[in-house]
């Protein structure tokens, strides 16, 4: 073999190790690249997630709060309509005010159902509550 032979031959023998060489490096990088974007797309969806779950939560606090509060409301009526029978016999005015007391009631719980409904956090046994 010439000179010149063996020199293209080792030429091409390096240019075949170099292209090697590079392709595993362009492969290893790409890997990294899809490892690190599974693990940004990963963390974006637990954040998303964590943040939905503290937002339900919060309106889930925030909506029995408010049913609560029109549920004591709508005793404090009870009992002054309870008291005015007992007091003054006048039934029309109390069942005016025990109809109105409930009403509230209603409406605060409506609000309350529609808000847990709307977020996917209200459960069947409020329903059934409300009838009773």
């Amino acid at each position: 073999m010439s000179s010149t032979q063996l020199h293209a031959s080792e030429a091409k023998s390096n240019v075949q190790a170099t292209t090697e060489e590079l392709m595993d490096a362009a492969k290893a990088n790409a890997h990294a690249a899809q490892e690190k974007s599974a693990n940004a797309s990963h963390n974006a969806a637990e954040n998303a997630q964590e943040k939905a779950s503290n937002a339900a939560n919060s309106v889930h606090e925030k909506a029995t709060g408010a049913q609560d509060k029109a549920a004591d409301s709508a005793a404090v009526v009870q009992e002054k309509v309870a008291a005015q029978n007992e007091n003054s016999g006048n039934n029309e005015s109390a069942g005016f005010l025990q109809q109105t007391g409930e009403q509230v009631a209603n409406i605060a719980q409506d609000a309350v159902n529609t808000v847990k409904s709307t977020l996917g956090i209200g459960d069947d046994n409020n329903s059934s509550n409300n009838s009773k």
